[in-house]
C-alpha cells in the first residue's frame, strides 16, 4: 500500500518538476549571467552594444566590429532575497520559509577576425535558471524542499560582414542541461524525501543581423531559437525510517521542458562626442515553457500540463557617458512583464513583472587591457502564491519584497 502512495507521488511531482525547479524575473532567461558586463546596463544590455567581446552571445552579427582579437572574462555575484509568509488559509505546519540564495557565477567570450569579411566568436557561460533551496522544515516542503536547473553553454560562432551597413552572424549554443528537484513526503512516522535528478544534451541556435548606416548608429536584432530539454529518471525515496530505495524499479519519470524562442530589438545611438543613448525591446515564447510533458514508463500517464505560463514583453532605456578617453560610465533600466499571474503563481516559483536598474564603468588601462565592473537590481514586490492542497492541508501565502542584487568584475584583453 505504501509503495503505491509512493507512486502517486511521484506522479504527483512529475507535475511540477518542469515548472518548479527555475526561476527569474519576467521569464528565466537571465541576460545577466551570459557575461559579467551586462551588470552595468540594468537590463539594456542585448542587441546593440559593442564594447567587449560579450557580443558573441548578445548579437552574434556584432562580431565583425572587432578589427582585432579580444577575450572578455568575469564574475558575477548573485544574492536572491525572497521570503515567505504564510496566510490565514494555510493549515499545514512548518515555518514560513525564504528563497534566499548567494551565487558565484563565471563566464568568457572570444572573439578573432579571420579576414575582413569572416570572424570567429567563442561564448561560454550560464544563462538560463537557478538553485533555490527552501529547507525541509517550512510549510510549503510538500511542494518543494530544493529546486536546481541550470543549462550551461559552450557556444561556436561565425559572422559574415556582407558590405560597410550590413553584418549577419549565427552560433549554435552547445547545451548541457541539468535538473535537480527534492520535495518531502508525509508518512506515519515522520517526513519521507523524494528526490530526482538528471542531466539532457540539446542544440541552441542563436542568430544576428546589424544595421550600421553610419559610425553614430547601429540597429541590430537577435533571435534566440527555442530547443527542448529532456530529463529522465527514477525517482528515489528516502523514508522516515532512513531507508533509500528507487520509488517504483523500471519505471522512469520523463520531464519534458522547452528553452523558448526569444526575440530583441535594439538600437545604439551616439547623440554628442561624450552621450551615447541605447534601447531594446524584446519579447519570449514562455506559453511554450508552460506545456510541461510528463510521462511515467509503462503507463498510461503521457500528458502536457498546462501551467498557465503567459509570454513576456521587455523595454529598457540605457546611456554611455565617455568621461574621459580611458573611463566610460554606463547605466539603463528596463521592464519585464510577468509570465505567471498571482492566481496561477505556484509556490516554487517566486515571478512577477520585474523593474531592473543599473550602471557601472568600463575602464581603459592600456590600449590592450579594459576592466569594469557593475552593480544591477531586480525589484519584484509582492508575490502572492496559487494555494495548493496536499494529505496535509491548505498550503498558502505569498513571497514579499522579492529581489535580487547583482555584483560583477571582468576584463578584456586585445
Amino acid at each position: 500500500m505504501f509503495r503505491k502512495t509512493r507512486y502517486a507521488q511521484a506522479a504527483v511531482l512529475s507535475l511540477g518538476l518542469g515548472f518548479g525547479s527555475v526561476v527569474n524575473a519576467g521569464g528565466l532567461y537571465i541576460g545577466e549571467e551570459s557575461a559579467a558586463s551586462n551588470i552595468a546596463y540594468g537590463g539594456v544590455q542585448f542587441v546593440a552594444r559593442q564594447t567587449d567581446a560579450s557580443v558573441v552571445f548578445s548579437n552574434p552579427a556584432g562580431m565583425t566590429s572587432f578589427d582585432k582579437s579580444e577575450l572578455t572574462a568575469g564574475g558575477t555575484l548573485l544574492y536572491l532575497k525572497a521570503p515567505f509568509s504564510t496566510d490565514d488559509d494555510n493549515t499545514v505546519s512548518g515555518k514560513s520559509g525564504r528563497a534566499t540564495e548567494i551565487l558565484a557565477l563565471g563566464n568568457a567570450q572570444w572573439v578573432r577576425p579571420l579576414n575582413d569579411k569572416w570572424t570567429f566568436g567563442l561564448h561560454g557561460g550560464n544563462y538560463f535558471g537557478l538553485m533555490l533551496n527552501w529547507g525541509s522544515t517550512w510549510a510549503g516542503r510538500y511542494e518543494a524542499n530544493q529546486a536546481i536547473v541550470v543549462a550551461p553553454q559552450i557556444q561556436p560562432t561565425l559572422a559574415y560582414k556582407i558590405n560597410d551597413d550590413w553584418s549577419v552572424g549565427a552560433g549554435l549554443g552547445l547545451t548541457i542541461g541539468y535538473l535537480k528537484y527534492k520535495t518531502s513526503i508525509p508518512e506515519p512516522t515522520g517526513d519521507g524525501k523524494l528526490r530526482y535528478s538528471d542531466t539532457d544534451f540539446a542544440v541552441q541556435p542563436n542568430i544576428g543581423v546589424m544595421f550600421q548606416p553610419s559610425d553614430n548608429t547601429r540597429i541590430s536584432l537577435r533571435y534566440l531559437m527555442e530547443t527542448d530539454l529532456d530529463f529522465k529518471d527514477n525517482p528515489s525515496v528516502k523514508s522516515a525510517d532512513g531507508s533509500t530505495s528507487p520509488l517504483d524499479t523500471g519505471k522512469n519519470l520523463s520531464i519534458g521542458m522547452t528553452m523558448p524562442n526569444q526575440i530583441m530589438g535594439g538600437v545604439w545611438q551616439r547623440v554628442s562626442d561624450r552621450w551615447a543613448l541605447l534601447g531594446n525591446v524584446g519579447w519570449e515564447e514562455w506559453t511554450e515553457f508552460g506545456q510541461v510533458d510528463i510521462q511515467i514508463s509503462d503507463t498510461s500517464i503521457d500528458e502536457s500540463e498546462d501551467i498557465q505560463a503567459e509570454d513576456t514583453w521587455h523595454v529598457g532605456i540605457g546611456a554611455e557617458y565617455q568621461k574621459s578617453d580611458k573611463l566610460m560610465y554606463t547605466m539603463g533600466a528596463s521592464w519585464d512583464s510577468t509570465w505567471q499571474r498571482d492566481r496561477n503563481r505556484v509556490p516554487q516559483i517566486p515571478i512577477g513583472s520585474v523593474y531592473r536598474i543599473g550602471g557601472g564603468f568600463k575602464y581603459d588601462k592600456t590600449e590592450d587591457f579594459s576592466w569594469g565592473a557593475g552593480f544591477s537590481i531586480f525589484y519584484e514586490g509582492d508575490l502572492p502564491v496559487k494555494p495548493a492542497t496536499n494529505s496535509q492541508g491548505t498550503f498558502s501565502g505569498e513571497y514579499s519584497n522579492v529581489a535580487l542584487y547583482w555584483l560583477s568584475l571582468y576584463g578584456s584583453w586585445r
